[in-house]
């Protein structure tokens, strides 16, 4: 009685276990601006050799910015209602920040993770978010400079199946590229100027893609 009790147990186990879904897939996404800004936080310390004096003058300025369009592919995993992926994300000119002669280019690789709302159709909507690693170019006329921030994202939209393999995708995430900083020191004698910049750039985007499932 023990053994039968026993087998069916383990017959229970792997029905369960063989319903839940796992399948690999790849997906690729354009990504359309609708309003993105960048904060500048930036802060001059002077000193003055001669008199020996200091000074310290801060100030914070949020711009607009003129984004362009730009292309994320990623790979990830579908545990029944669940999915984790890795995304690279990049946009396909530089961001013009407004009022400025400075343009910004991100270069993004987040790990997400999407929760799918089954709805017995073709049509799933889903949530998700996603923490990752940016990489900011920033030029000016004269220079350009790459730094490094942590980034993070929140993500919604629909999935259509339109067959077993391919479901397309039409969504819209708020992305925080983070917080990189810059810092500059130079002399003038008698004055040393030392500048240090914090650069913030948020993004609201519309995705449209496809993902193939195998």
């Amino acid at each position: 009685m023990k053994k039968v009790s026993l087998f069916a147990l383990l017959g229970m186990v792997c029905v369960d276990a063989s319903a839940v879904e796992f399948r690999q897939y790849a997906s690729v996404k354009l990504t359309a601006p609708v309003y993105s800004k960048t904060e500048i936080k930036q802060k001059i310390n002077i000193t003055d050799w001669y008199s020996m004096m200091q000074y310290q003058e801060e100030a914070t300025e949020k711009f607009d910015m003129e984004t362009t369009n730009g292309l994320s592919i990623a790979y990830g995993v579908q545990l029944s209602d669940a999915r984790i992926e890795l995304e690279y994300n990049q946009y396909f000119d530089d961001s013009m920040v407004k009022e400025s002669d400075v343009s910004i280019q991100n270069y993004a690789l987040f790990a997400n993770a999407y929760y799918d709302i089954k709805t017995n159709s073709p049509f799933t909507p889903y949530v998700g978010l996603g923490l990752g690693y940016n990489m900011q170019k920033i030029k000016t006329d004269s220079e350009s400079e790459k730094l490094h921030a942590l980034s993070w994202k929140l993500a919604a939209g629909v999935g259509w199946q339109v067959s077993d393999m391919i479901t397309l995708d039409i969504g819209y995430r708020f992305v925080n590229y983070g917080s990189a900083e810059y810092t500059e020191s130079y002399l003038e004698y008698p004055y040393e100027y030392s500048y240090t910049a914090d650069i913030n750039n948020i993004a609201h985007e519309l995705t449209l893609g496809a993902r193939v499932s195998f």
